[in-house]
């Protein structure tokens, strides 16, 4: 699952070190090119899932639904899958734990989502539905979405474009978010993820700057530890492209006081989510910013 050490990776306690797991058949591979497979959806009554999580959900279809980056001559048929996609979500999550060997199968959810990412708006769907849903107190909830995402095929250049207009990625958007922790940190993963796997123009295309001001403003100390940890690793990701980087450095230095030196003091922090944080702001000064703050000694020139 993780291809290249990171410190920035390892040094968060949820996402537990799960091998990649082995792929079954293809559950797509007799469906037309350009359709999203079929499903049967199940009433609104049985739609979800029967599961401790399920009471934490509580999601508005109309305001939520990304009808502003789906056709409408589609929305009406994927708006009705949305539930049944949410349930396949919360399945995955509810049985990710138990697989500990490579050669089990994966689970059936998994595989549909699989699935479902591989056609038309299919890939948008299932990570709008992760991130609404997968609840910010589940430890495994960052693995699913990585799992998911690392497994699917890769997505059009198009739908990566309509990732920072779905979730209306902003800095306004991020104070807003104060108030709903569990679905920024979800995004800040899913952009992570996306960005590590998509490295190149792809990344570059994707790190708007409207999307580099949502990550940028979610390292102010107000935000929940979780969103503020995943931003970080978000934006270590998109600066192995080094475009990014670059435009990275510049916007930091912008700022009237670096976001990553406030944050650095949470090393010390009796919680150990700001430890984390912490740890993660002084790895990226020594090895993202040092060109742009060169008076700061790195950390491992302090131990010596």
């Amino acid at each position: 699952m993780f291809k290249n050490w990171n410190p920035l990776w390892m040094s968060c306690s949820n996402l537990l070190s799960i091998d990649k797991l082995k792929m079954g058949q293809c559950l797509c591979c007799d469906e037309k090119d350009g359709e999203i497979p079929s499903l049967s959806v199940p009433p609104p009554e049985t739609a979800s899932l029967p599961s401790p999580l399920q009471p934490n959900i509580s999601v508005d279809r109309d305001r939520s639904f990304p009808s502003h980056v789906i056709p409408a001559s589609e929305a009406s048929h994927l708006r009705r899958m949305l539930p049944h996609i949410d349930s396949l979500v919360l399945q995955t999550l509810a049985v990710i734990g138990n697989l500990v060997e490579n050669d089990q199968e994966t689970p059936p959810s998994m595989l549909r989502l699989q699935a479902l990412s591989n056609k038309g708006h299919g890939w948008l769907l299932v990570l709008h539905s992760m991130v609404n849903v997968i609840p910010i107190n589940e430890p495994l909830g960052p693995a699913v979405i990585t799992l998911v995402l690392d497994d699917c095929a890769l997505p059009a250049k198009d739908s990566i474009t309509k990732v920072p207009r779905m979730f209306w990625l902003s800095a306004k958007a991020s104070k807003r978010g104060r108030s709903d922790p569990n679905r920024h940190r979800n995004i800040c993963i899913a952009l992570g993820c996306i960005a590590e796997k998509l490295a190149g123009p792809t990344s570059v295309a994707l790190l708007t700057d409207s999307t580099l001001d949502y990550l940028i403003a979610n390292l102010d100390p107000l935000h929940h530890p979780s969103v503020v940890l995943f931003s970080l690793i978000a934006l270590e990701k998109f600066a192995q492209t080094s475009e990014n980087k670059i435009a990275l450095n510049k916007r930091f230095h912008q700022e009237t006081q670096h976001p990553l030196l406030v944050l650095e003091k949470w090393k010390s922090a009796d919680d150990y989510m700001k430890r984390q944080v912490g740890f993660c702001s002084e790895w990226c000064l020594d090895n993202l910013c040092k060109f742009v703050i060169s008076q700061i000694p790195s950390a491992c020139a302090l131990i010596y």
